[in-house]
């Protein structure tokens, strides 16, 4: 795809010799801009990108599934003036997984479970926290969520949109729902002036392992690189 596309590509990997493998999504470090932590490893990586390999600032996108997914949600709440927009399948919502069961795991069960609930402010306010003197733009934002997902519960999906809604300024309530495939639910979320800022889609039985052919060129569209 980034051969048709034509676009860079970069791959951050996990470091840290932890059980489950995850990036650190939420460490005290990795929440905030430029304090540390996984994020400030992969916003490093971008900033050379730009510098150094002909990119444009304005078209660098973040995706990822699972843990990836996380980071995704992580990035563009850590690090709101490196991108444009994000894609995250079956993540959950900024902060959620702070503090760590234990630092080492790099998990927190009632995150991952979907036990935290909050309201929408209560949400907006941690992405708000992360990068306290930041009043650019933010990061469009289209998630994915399978309504069967065993490792990070479909509650997820249902408190992410309570927090970016808040912190793009948009209703709660979607200005549009289709069905791009017969168990895909697509909620779509638009600003004042019409444009599309938020697209949050739910895959009815779908499991952790959600990813199917045909979902990537919805998120390349969203970018507006398809």
């Amino acid at each position: 795809m980034a051969d048709q596309f034509k676009f860079l590509v970069i791959y951050p990997s996990v470091t840290r010799t932890t059980g489950n493998k995850c990036f650190d999504t939420a460490s005290d470090e990795s929440i905030v801009h430029d304090a540390g932590g996984d994020s400030l490893g992969i916003a490093s990586m971008v900033r050379h990108a730009i510098a150094n390999l002909n990119v444009d600032p304005k078209r660098v996108f973040v995706t990822g599934h699972s843990s990836g997914g996380m980071t995704t949600q992580l990035m563009v709440g850590s690090y709101p003036e490196l991108f444009a927009a994000g894609c995250g399948f079956a993540g959950v919502p900024f902060a959620s997984m702070n503090p760590y069961d234990d630092p080492l795991s790099l998990w927190n069960d009632s995150g991952a479970t979907g036990k935290i609930i909050r309201s929408g402010a209560q949400w907006g306010n941690l992405v708000r926290k992360a990068y306290p003197g930041y009043s650019g733009p933010r990061p469009r934002l289209m998630i994915w969520h399978g309504t069967d997902d065993d490792t990070v519960f479909f509650q997820n999906f249902k408190e992410s949109i309570k927090q970016w809604t808040n912190v793009l300024e948009l209703s709660e309530e979607p200005d549009e729902v289709d069905y791009p495939q017969e168990t895909w639910i697509r909620r779509s979320f638009k600003d004042s002036a019409g444009e599309l800022k938020f697209q949050a889609i739910e895959v009815v039985k779908g499991e952790h392992n959600l990813l199917v052919p045909g979902m990537a060129i919805y998120a390349m569209k969203f970018f507006g690189i398809a």
